[in-house]
């Protein structure tokens, strides 16, 4: 690490001067990282084809704000409650910022029966430094989520043909998470998420028959090293580099369950990387983050092998290729590479852009997050009286949304749209 008091190591001020020059951004911005929506994560690709899996909502994005940096959200925690579904460690992360965190994300996706198939998830964190109670360094955290898709109603008919009713079609997961995470030079996390599945695809009967029902476990771990920290490079202004490393497992656990049929839930590895660069502005007792720039990649590998007769599932990382998934990002058979890029101004406004790779097409990404942080922080820096003070250092609204587009695909004679829509809402609190 490298700090204002330690320069014997290397040029701190030469490497930030070397990142903030305008030609060297220009090139970075030219070939801009940003990633995919990777085939396994469309949901109309799922549901339209024979995904040979059950729960298939499982393996869908969830968060708008790591769905507009296309998926990469594996090493790179955001203040999303629902960030937890791509790795469970990054409830330890968020639980550093914030005690108490609630988030409603939702969207509509275009489907083949003319209407689109609409997905919710609702979650919410707790968490408490538990140094202050136990005398033990270490942050706990617990989580609810649940979340869910409504495919539709449908007719039930006899034999004959005559209608005999209706039924709705829908599957969901109810999760409770835990996590913990502690500092020593780098903050590491650990997370574990317990999961009922449920899937209601054909009309319920006597018994059980037409619920299909699954257990399953995510396992996360997440390390974020601080590179530099709190380097002077203007006056009043420092700057921080942050390089952060996750893993998860997920979907592990039964078969999904419907009487004599079952099917195994979508099982994946993921294994991604990130890197923070923060600008922070400083003035007599202000302080703002002017300027952040993550840069996430990511790859997920499918470990279910299926044929006709039967299944298996492959080991962790035994498909994944470092250099080549997570660097050059290529895709391979089983593993789908994601990358991505998000600018947050002023603690205000986060823009992010995406770029993947669907099926052989190009598939374009990207969103905007809208936060009150950084306006009750200038408005308590404008008149400093309680209320705004109290607004600045223990609340924060945000309101995220994110497309995905699919430009070689005639969703138009579908549902009258060429993307995907996400829209998320979340309040955080800190004591």
């Amino acid at each position: 690490m490298v700090s204002a008091d330690n320069g014997e190591v290397f040029d701190g001020k030469l490497i930030i001067r070397v990142l903030l020059n305008i030609n060297y951004w220009g090139t970075i911005m030219k070939n801009v990282w940003i990633f995919l929506t990777a085939i396994i994560l469309s949901s109309t690709f799922v549901y339209s084809q024979a995904g040979g899996y059950g729960a298939p909502f499982l393996v869908r994005n969830s968060s708008p704000a790591i769905t507009a940096i296309g998926g990469a959200g594996v090493a790179l925690p955001v203040n999303d409650a629902a960030s937890l579904m791509y790795n469970p460690a990054n409830l330890g992360m968020n639980i550093r910022s914030y005690n108490f965190l609630i988030s409603y994300n939702a969207n509509e996706s275009a489907s083949f029966q003319n209407h689109g198939i609409p997905f919710d998830n609702f979650a919410v964190n707790f968490g408490y430094n538990l140094d202050s109670l136990l005398n033990i360094p270490i942050f706990g955290g617990i989580a609810y989520t649940h979340r869910g898709v409504d495919l539709g109603t449908f007719t039930r008919t006899a034999e004959n043909g005559q209608v005999i009713g209706t039924f709705d079609s829908r599957e969901w997961s109810n999760e409770l998470s835990l996590a913990a995470s502690f500092e020593y030079y780098a903050v590491f996390s650990f997370g574990l998420t317990y999961k009922m599945i449920a899937s209601e695809l054909t009309p319920v009967g006597t018994g059980s028959f037409g619920t299909g029902k699954a257990n399953a476990f995510d396992f996360g771990f997440t390390a974020k090293i601080p590179i530099i920290k709190n380097y002077e490079i203007f006056n009043n202004v420092d700057a921080d580099l942050d390089f952060s490393l996750g893993t998860a497992l997920l979907n592990y656990g039964d078969d999904l369950s419907n009487g004599e049929d079952s099917d195994p839930l979508p099982r994946q590895n993921s294994l991604g990387y990130s890197l923070s660069l923060g600008f922070d502005y400083k003035k007599n007792n202000f302080s703002i983050k002017a300027l952040n720039i993550d840069l996430s990649a990511a790859a997920i590998s499918g470990l279910l092998r299926r044929d006709s007769l039967n299944w298996e599932f492959a080991g962790m990382y035994s498909d994944m290729n470092v250099p080549d998934n997570l660097f050059a990002f290529n895709n391979s058979t089983y593993v789908k590479s994601f990358r991505g890029i998000r600018l947050t101004l002023l603690e205000f406004f986060k823009i992010s852009f995406g770029w993947g790779y669907l099926a052989g097409d190009d598939t374009n990404t990207g969103g905007f997050e809208i936060s009150s942080k950084g306006i009750s922080k200038y408005l308590y820096y404008l008149d400093e009286n309680d209320f705004f003070k109290y607004l600045n250092e223990h609340l924060e609204l945000t309101f995220t949304t994110a497309s995905v587009q699919y430009p070689n695909y005639d969703y138009e004679s579908i549902c009258d749209c060429t993307y995907e829509r996400y829209y998320g809402f979340n309040l955080m609190f800190r004591l």
